[in-house]
């Protein structure tokens, strides 16, 4: 499950903060405390219910979701952070993600349906490129409309990986070989 996905990739943002911090004893505890609950919802869900693989999905993303919040509770608790500042950047970007999922999911389906054949793999690629390109452009028009902080991280970021070329070509190093030129 998707959730499952989230709450697993902010756990692991959240237990370096605690490696961060010198505390390394509470995000163990934490997701020893997780793996017991995952281990009881499964068994729960396969053999109780019979719920099959759904059971196994199920109790992974509880289990994942509670290490989380706990994580996140305790982290709170232990550096007073505002929760404000944490939550109304994530509500933003949630936003502007639904929204790009919408503008994904459109013209995928008239492109489709209309333009590409897609039983042929040139015209698969040529889709996805497509309906991805769109969908990048929609994701930062809406970061920048709604003023994500975070576009402009990414922004400085690919100035300086786009001059790295310059900064090779200005080393004045000249490689030597052994070879004799022809």
């Amino acid at each position: 499950m998707a959730v499952s996905i989230c709450a697993r990739s902010l756990t692991h943002v959240l237990v370096r903060v605690f490696y961060a911090l010198h505390n390394t004893v509470t995000p163990f505890v934490v997701n020893l405390a997780s793996t017991i609950t995952n281990i009881g919802l499964s068994y729960y869900f396969l053999f109780v219910i019979k719920s099959g693989v759904l059971g196994m999905a199920v109790a992974i993303s509880v289990a994942s979701l509670i290490e989380t919040v706990v994580l996140t509770s305790l982290l709170y608790n232990l550096t007073n952070f505002s929760a404000g500042n944490l939550l109304r950047p994530f509500s933003k970007m949630l936003g502007i993600t639904l929204i790009t999922s919408l503008s994904l999911w459109v013209p995928l389906r008239v492109l489709d349906n209309l333009i590409f054949d897609t039983t042929r793999t040139i015209s698969l690629i040529l889709l996805t490129l497509t309906v991805g390109l769109i969908g990048l452009l929609v994701y930062i028009f809406l970061s920048y409309l709604f003023n994500i902080t975070e576009l402009g991280v990414f922004a400085r970021l690919a100035r300086k990986i786009g001059g790295w070329h310059k900064a090779l070509s200005q080393s004045g190093e000249t490689l030597e070989t052994s070879e004799t030129p022809v």
